[in-house]
């Protein structure tokens, strides 16, 4: 199962170093992290990155337990608004976990 879901914008090793919920436009990179317990090896976890509901990024992480990180840099600044980052375990009974965050 995953816990601990943070977004931040500096990581250490694979954990975000903090947890907020807001970030300013010029932000040059944002993390989301997450603590994958009780995961078989090579569990699939799947980060989705979305702006106003519109999915813009998503990435997968291979891991068999531990913190499992994802990260998106903009190709310019971040438009204002609200995100979210949702984070699934490829399993069948795995309850996706979304966190929310603003641009500002």
């Amino acid at each position: 199962n995953l816990s601990d879901v943070k977004v931040c914008t500096s990581i250490n090793g694979s954990d975000c170093s903090g947890d907020a919920s807001s970030f300013h436009s010029d932000v040059p990179v944002i993390y989301c992290s997450a603590n994958l317990k009780n995961a078989p090896s090579d569990t699939k976890v799947t980060f989705e990155w979305k702006h106003d509901g519109e999915s813009f990024a998503k990435g997968d992480v291979n891991s068999s337990g531990g913190f499992v990180h994802s990260s998106y840099k903009p190709p310019s600044t971040f438009p204002p608004g609200k995100y979210t980052v949702t984070l699934k375990i490829d399993a069948d009974n795995s309850a996706p976990i979304t966190k929310e965050f603003t641009i500002e």
